[in-house]
């Protein structure tokens, strides 16, 4: 044997740290042959054998002999394809920082090695490290590494897409490597920003990179992002580990095959949804990727002296300089255009005379900008200017210097306006009503055709009345709808809107049995008298029946808080939506639209709707049923099984999972929480997300342990949990036996007796383990009662002749004569409460 053979052999004795740091670059070379080996020969990620690996290859790949360094490159493709992310997590980010400082200005195979494994870091959910890795590797000293880096990031947006590879972060990296002085670099670049428009749309990358770029690269990646553009809207390539393993789950669950299923459950608790495979990007707002804008720190002295001058010029001075700071972003000017859209239809004609220089000038430049956003806003402002004036003329002093491109547009557009216009815009509508649906039409750039169609039914609407109301239902189902305009008015101007409507509205409803008001009223009997029924659960095609459809409930909101607010709430700008929404719930907080409680919990399922993408514009929802299901004594099941279509799908959502819990559990105050217990698990079950029915037990075991298990149907819920503990999905076993735990609580060591049967061996040890945790309790008392249960209680009072005693009165919040005096509909416990409980909040 050969003095190297030898120290090879005696190398194999030493602990794997000294091997892979070892003098003779042969000896490290073999040892990282023999970790390829081995891991290869592992089939269960927890063999400890990884969590050994994990720590080697920081060191590893920075081989200082390029043949080792190879081997070791391969030894890390092996052990990531056996690693799960708890394993490389620790270590990702010194060794994507080696990789890229050691690999990368290798041999063509080196750095097609590194390639291998850093893309394998984003399939094992490592896409922030290694982003930040390569975009650090953007300013390396040697030109070949910043390219392989950029390379990189293509690939890795290409295949993994932007769910994946958060964008933000490449798209304020990229101005210096545009600017590059090596052409391969600047090269890259481009294609990175092609690759990125396909992903984010053209609008994300005009508006973060466009403003500081020459104009020759400019014309060069805007042409090929019309290329590009034509190829649709692009899918991932490749899946993270995590979707991988979410996909599987949906197959086993599809086919059925129990082999399939074990081996699909085992990374799936922590999939965070369960959506298609092949599920579209999100479209993506441009603002949503610029930085915030401190402007107080530019205010000088002179401005806060300006602002408490006694001088009205010198307060003008003040406003104008931080009207310049403020409106220097585009997202403003064109939040502002799209109000005063709106406004001018309500100027007469000498007003808009005097008022023509100061706004028409403005928007002029604003049709100039380069954001076709702005762009569109602006011309649709000015179309609504001209169609309320009577005169296209009046624009003629403002549009000499524009060009020939933007001139034909806003033609096209002042056509389609009028059109509108003769077509349909008379009757009720008036003058203003013509320029609104002018100023629908303009709006939206290639949608503007679409929009302009549905304008006139948006400007018949009514703002008070029956027959009114009547006649802008008909119209609205002949036409399938209002068509949204992109207006955006400010939460002030519509809610004033609203205001001047609601009274109308009120006369209407409280006149008529079709109204608003009397809609409410019944359905609010209809579910009171459910109940005090002795059946808990009403048939689902009860509380589904007599639900407000989309028509209706876009008259009917129309009525209550006026036209502006129900465009807004229909608008393509979430921003929009969401200033409408605030209108909404600040009018159901001032505590007058009680009458109209079914008309708003149920028109939430349409407008916006519970297909809402926005977290915020769907948490100002939950808001309103919180508030009405907190105040409203006339909530019915109805309007709770309205809520729970939208809530039941929000639960797995991060973002809005604590406001779901707290809207099911004030619906369960007022309309008792087997109710809402029963109507979520049916729905939960047949969900193809598992984490929604796994939310949904959670929130069951929540609710027995704020209401206690009196409220609820033992039998009801024992089913439910040996129904789920059979599910394939290991995060709806753990809450069905988090469930079982609470039930324990209450019921103590006969649980077992009564589930043991039907429970395989193993996982009733898993059950009686969650039991250890949660002993019986033998002083418990409910911290929460609803109203439903407080009502029956008081009926059955006065059924035995016993009179409520006065504890009981002050628990059903005014006592058992209020309840039964209210026809069994129930006033519920600390009613008198709830309205100081919000303002409280409200402070």
């Amino acid at each position: 044997m050969s003095d190297e053979a030898t120290a090879i052999a005696e190398a194999k004795k030493l602990p794997w740290p000294d091997r892979i740091a070892h003098a003779n670059w042969k000896v490290r070379s073999a040892a990282f042959d023999d970790i390829n080996v081995a891991c290869n020969g592992v089939y269960d990620e927890n063999d400890p054998r990884l969590q050994e690996f994990a720590s080697l290859f920081p060191k590893a790949v920075q081989d200082s002999n390029a043949a080792a360094q190879d081997k070791a490159l391969d030894a890390l493709a092996a052990f990531q394809a056996k690693a799960t992310e708890q394993h490389v997590a620790r270590s990702v980010e010194k060794t994507c920082t080696n990789i890229i400082n050691k690999a990368l200005a290798g041999r063509i195979t080196t750095v097609q090695r590194a390639g291998v494994v850093l893309l394998n870091y984003v399939e094992l959910e490592q896409a922030p490290a290694v982003t930040e890795a390569l975009i650090a590797g953007f300013k390396h000293k040697v030109p070949k590494v910043a390219v392989a880096c950029i390379d990189l990031l293509v690939q890795a947006v290409s295949q993994f897409g932007t769910k994946v590879v958060e964008p933000k972060p490449i798209l304020k990296a990229l101005p210096p490597l545009l600017e590059s002085k090596d052409g391969k670099a600047r090269d890259k670049a481009k294609e990175l920003v092609v690759e990125l428009s396909r992903w984010v749309g053209m609008e994300v990358i005009r508006a973060s990179l466009f403003k500081e770029m020459r104009d020759a690269m400019k014309e060069d990646i805007e042409r090929a992002m019309q290329e590009v553009s034509s190829l649709g809207r692009p899918q991932p390539e490749r899946l993270t580990r995590k979707e991988q393993a979410r996909i599987a789950a949906l197959k086993a669950q599809q086919d059925g095959s129990p082999a399939a299923e074990a081996g699909a459950q085992q990374d799936e608790a922590a999939a965070p949804e369960a959506a298609p495979a092949q599920e579209a990007p999100p479209e993506m707002d441009p603002y949503d990727f610029a930085d915030p804008k401190d402007i107080v720190k530019e205010l000088k002295k002179d401005f806060w002296e300006g602002l408490e001058s006694k001088k009205w010029s010198d307060r003008k001075g003040a406003l104008a300089q931080l009207r310049g700071l403020s409106h220097a972003s585009p997202k403003v000017k064109e939040e502002t255009l799209g109000w005063l859209r709106t406004a001018v239809c309500e100027e007469p004609k000498p007003t808009l005379s005097k008022l023509a220089p100061l706004l028409l000038q403005p928007a002029s430049k604003c049709a100039e900008e380069a954001t076709p956003s702005l762009r569109e806003a602006a011309l649709a402002f000015m179309v609504a200017f001209a169609i309320q004036f009577g005169k296209r003329e009046v624009l003629a002093k403002f549009t000499t210097k524009m060009d020939d491109t933007r001139q034909k547009r806003l033609d096209e557009m002042l056509s389609e306006a009028q059109a509108v216009v003769s077509g349909g815009g008379g009757g009720a509508a008036g003058a203003g009503g013509k320029a609104g649906a002018a100023a629908g039409a303009g709006a939206g750039g290639a949608s503007a055709a679409p929009t302009s169609a549905a304008a006139p039914s948006a400007a018949a609407l009514p703002a008070r009345g029956p027959s009114a109301a009547a006649a802008a239902l008909a119209a609205s189902r002949s036409s399938k709808g209002v068509g949204a305009s992109k207006s955006s008015r400010p939460a002030t101007a519509a809610s004033s809107t609203g205001a001047s409507t609601s009274t109308g509205a009120g006369k209407s409803s409280t006149g008529s049995k079709a109204g608003a008001g009397g809609a409410a009223k019944k359905a609010g009997g209809a579910g009171a008298a459910g109940a005090g029924a002795k059946d808990d659960v009403e048939d689902e095609a009860t509380v589904a029946s007599q639900t407000l459809s989309r028509d209706e409930a876009l008259v009917r909101l129309t009525e209550l808080f006026g036209e502006a607010v129900v465009k807004g709430l229909q608008d393509d700008q979430w921003k929009s939506r969401l200033d409408a929404m605030e209108v909404v719930v600040g009018r159901v907080q001032e505590g007058s639209m009680g009458e109209h409680c079914s008309t708003l919990v149920q028109a939430m399922a349409h407008l916006p709707g519970w297909a809402e993408k926005n977290f915020q514009v769907m948490a100002k929802q939950f808001e309103v049923i919180r508030t009405m299901a907190s105040t409203v004594p006339t909530f019915s099941r109805r309007d709770a099984y309205a809520a729970i279509l939208g809530l039941v799908e929000k639960m797995s959502d991060m973002k809005l999972k604590g406001p779901s819990f707290e809207t099911l559990t004030i619906i369960a105050e007022a309309v008792g929480p087997q109710f809402v217990g029963t109507m979520l698990h049916k729905k939960a079950v047949g969900h193809k997300n598992p984490k929604i029915l796994s939310e949904v037990l959670n929130w069951v075991g929540q609710a027995v342990s704020d209401f206690g298990l009196g409220s609820f149907n033992v039998k009801m819920l024992l089913d439910f949990s040996k129904e789920d503990l059979g599910s394939t999905n290991a995060g709806v076993r753990n809450s069905a036996i988090h469930l079982l735990g609470v039930l324990h609580r209450f019921l103590g060591s006969p649980l077992a007796d009564m589930i043991r049967n039907d429970v395989k061996p193993a996982l009733m040890a898993a059950i009686e383990g969650e039991f250890a945790k949660n002993p019986k309790s033998t002083d418990y008392t409910p911290v929460r009662t609803s109203r439903a249960d407080a009502a029956k209680k008081a009926a059955g009072a006065k059924q035995a002749g016993t009179p409520a005693s006065k504890g009981s009165k002050a628990g059903a919040g005014g006592g058992g004569d209020a309840a039964a005096a209210d026809d069994g509909k129930g006033i519920g416990h600390c009613w008198s409460s709830k309205p100081l409980f919000s303002s409280c909040k409200l402070l």
